[in-house]
Parts: structure tokens; C-alpha cells; sequence
């Protein structure tokens, strides 16, 4: 394993990653508001050109994908389907200003 070869493409379906990219709420309209370059507390989205990065500051994860949701995803880390949803609620949670308990 070279830590420094390209993810793979699709490294979860495109199908379950836009089901779990929007299970919160609509995240790519809210996403809009904050492109092409903003960062919150724990996290900083942009954008290069076609690309849509998520970085999860604390645990340095990130998911990025090609033009529209879930296309050609990649994810510098293996994660479990529960561990995407969780990130992206977290997400979804700190865009809209929703408060975590």
C-alpha cells in the first residue's frame, strides 16, 4: 500500500452515497451558500472546478466527488456506511446551525 496512490473511484455505490449524502436534509442547497471555499469549526468545503471536497478537520477525513452527488466519490479513509452517515450528519448539523447534544 502507497499512501500517496489516487483513491479509488466509487468507493461506496452512487446510489446509497446521494441516500446518504441527503438523509439529513438537502445538503447540496446548503452546501451552495458556502462555495466555493468556506471552513466551520470542523469542517472546510471547496471546490476545484468540477471537484466538491468535505474535509472533516478533527480526523483529517475526506470525501470528494466528481460534478454531481456521488459521483466518482472517493474517501481518504475505509469507512462504514454508518460511519458516512454519520458524517454527513454531523455535517448537514453544523452548516444549518443545528446544535449537537
Amino acid at each position: 500500500m502507497n499512501n500517496l496512490e489516487e483513491l479509488a473511484q466509487y468507493n461506496i455505490d452512487r446510489d446509497v452515497f446521494v441516500k446518504l449524502f441527503n438523509k439529513h436534509g438537502h445538503l447540496s442547497e446548503l452546501m451552495w451558500d458556502f462555495l466555493p471555499d468556506h471552513t466551520t469549526y470542523n469542517y472546510k468545503i471547496f471546490r476545484i472546478e468540477d471537484e466538491f471536497y468535505i474535509l472533516h478537520l478533527p480526523s483529517g477525513t475526506m470525501i470528494n466527488w466528481y460534478k454531481h452527488e456521488g459521483r466518482t466519490n472517493t474517501c481518504n479513509k475505509n469507512l462504514t456506511l454508518d460511519e458516512y452517515e454519520e458524517f454527513f450528519r454531523m455535517f448537514y448539523n453544523e452548516l444549518a446551525g443545528i446544535e449537537e447534544k
